[in-house]
């Protein structure tokens, strides 16, 4: 049985979208690291941030640190 190119496409991006579900709506809000608005390949292949819970204000927050070396690039909190 011959395998068509339409065929492993179809089949690779539903992996892809399958992917997409499967992780988190957390990671993949964080996930655009130049605040751009789309998550670009390498930021969803490559992943280098982490997230803690911190607390402002007596909100809770997320902060986003570089798992490289732990500095913190971002903070989300809900809005007041």
């Amino acid at each position: 049985m011959k395998v068509t190119f339409a065929f492993l496409c179809g089949l690779a991006l539903g992996s892809i979208v399958a992917i997409f579900t499967v992780i988190s709506s957390k990671t993949l809000a964080f996930s655009d690291r130049n605040v751009d608005g789309q998550i670009s390949i390498g930021e969803f292949l490559f992943p280098d941030v982490g997230f803690n819970e911190i607390f402002r204000g007596g909100f809770s927050c997320t902060e986003v640190y570089l798992l490289k070396d732990g500095l913190p690039v971002a903070e989300h909190c809900p809005v007041r």
